[in-house]
């Protein structure tokens, strides 16, 4: 025996099917734009860390330069205060390594400043350090390095929190865009197999009504 099922159990079977659809598909879309909304926060955090150990980094150069200054009457150069100082740096570099992340941009712009300061303590710090005055224009030089690589590495660091914004607002409206059409055309699907089995029943039914006209005798 053929199981041929009526018009009513084919449209329930297909308004069951297209719930299923726009539930997994509305599950889909909810699940992706949370994660999105995750990643953008986590981006954001660690964007704003590395900001505020860039921060950190040059508020610790100042201080060298205030260890290292130039002798006076009334003041020395301090290589305890020095020490300090470029202790603080490094734990700042430390951490700023760990909030790069992945982005290749980022770590190349913080280990110029890593080897900026440290050419700077090598050739000014020290010498000064130890009475000795650094050949002419070495100590602007390398000073100079160490402030506009520091300004580079907070520039990148401010790019890179704009762009996971852009990315953010991006994947959202695509994902919202994907989730819409997916939806739209589960529902148009199923409103042209509702409309193909109407016609089917009229036809079938239209078949089966006796002729209007009389027939010959």
């Amino acid at each position: 025996m053929r199981f041929n099922p009526s018009l009513t159990a084919r449209l329930r079977i297909g308004f069951l099917v297209l719930f299923a659809l726009l539930l997994v598909v509305s599950l889909l879309g909810v699940g992706r734009l949370f994660q999105i909304r995750v990643d953008y926060e986590n981006a954001i955090t660690r964007n704003f860390q590395l900001e505020l150990e860039s921060e950190r980094l040059r508020s610790a150069f100042i201080l060298e330069q205030a260890a290292a200054r130039p002798a006076t009457p009334h003041q020395k150069p301090s290589q305890v205060e020095l020490n300090q100082a470029a202790a603080s740096f490094s734990d700042a570099a430390g951490r700023a390594s760990d909030l790069t992340g992945d982005d290749a941009v980022l770590k190349a712009k913080l280990q110029k400043v890593i080897a900026s300061e440290a050419a700077w303590r090598k050739s000014v710090a020290g010498p000064l350090v130890r009475g000795t005055v650094p050949p002419g224009g070495v100590e602007q030089r390398l000073t100079s390095a160490v402030t506009n690589s520091g300004e580079a590495l907070a520039i990148q660091t401010r790019n890179a929190r704009d762009d996971s914004r852009d990315h953010a607002r991006s994947e959202t409206r695509d994902t919202t865009i994907l989730v819409a059409a997916v939806l739209s055309d589960a529902e148009q699907s199923e409103r042209h197999a509702s409309a193909r089995q109407h016609w089917r029943k009229k036809y079938q039914r239209s078949c089966l009504l006796p002729s209007k006209f009389p027939t010959a005798s």
